[in-house]
């Protein structure tokens, strides 16, 4: 996944998060909850924020596993991205390497699986929260705030 994309929807996530960790007190955010310390911070206080705690977690973890499973040959590296710019043509790619080529088949599998479809605006009574519903525009700026405030260089 993007780093910069992790960071920037792991910030709106937070904002608003009902996950337990979020919301316990805890003396590393001046004895308030992650969610209220994170709604406190000006946005690009906040991002950075995020990338730290995004460096312990995610960013991580990330290369860690790429590393450790790049070289076996079942091996298939997909990005988050990757579904959501062209989701028919990534899940092919993981039947194909599953082992399933017959087209009718795959054809049957992706009606099946369309419901997982998180950018496709149907098959979700509950939106997935963890998949950013902000425009491009809006994850654009956000993007551009971490970018001056942390010195991360975009290649």
């Amino acid at each position: 996944r993007d780093p910069l994309e992790v960071v920037v929807s792991g910030y709106m996530y937070h904002l608003t998060t009902t996950e337990k960790w979020a919301l316990r007190p805890e003396r590393r955010w001046n004895s308030t909850t992650y969610v209220k310390w994170l709604n406190a911070l000006p946005t690009q206080r906040g991002l950075v924020a995020e990338l730290r705690h995004s460096q312990r977690d995610s960013l991580k973890t990330m290369p860690r596993l790429l590393a450790r499973t790049t070289p076996a040959r079942c091996t298939l590296t997909l990005k988050f991205e990757d579904f959501a710019s062209d989701w028919q043509a990534t899940t092919t790619r993981l039947w194909h390497i599953l082992g399933v080529v017959d087209d009718e088949l795959i054809a049957e599998l992706g009606r099946r699986t369309a419901k997982h479809n998180v950018w496709s605006g149907r098959g979700r009574a509950i939106p997935n929260r963890h998949v950013s519903a902000a425009p491009k525009s809006k994850r654009d700026q956000l993007r551009s705030l971490l970018l001056n405030a942390s010195g991360v260089r975009e290649e």
